[in-house]
């Protein structure tokens, strides 16, 4: 998962870079999902305009991209 959302950041920036919590639930299990975001490797932002308004989406904190570059 961590390795997942550091690629998106590579191809993207890392301002840009974000998954869909559904999709990385249905990808890695919910609970992967909540031992991520309890050891502060990701974070989870609500969209607030458009069609999406209400989803969460999760990208990687500072200490999830060393994780990940650790990884690789």
């Amino acid at each position: 998962m961590l390795g997942d959302l550091m690629l998106l950041e590579i191809y993207y920036g890392s301002g840009a870079a974000a998954l869909y919590l559904e999709e990385l639930s249905l990808r890695y299990g919910a609970p992967a999902i909540q031992k991520a975001l309890r050891a502060g490797e990701i974070i989870t932002r609500k969209i607030l305009l458009g069609p999406d308004c209400g989803r969460l989406l999760v990208s990687l904190t500072d200490k999830g991209r060393n994780r990940a570059g650790e990884a690789t």
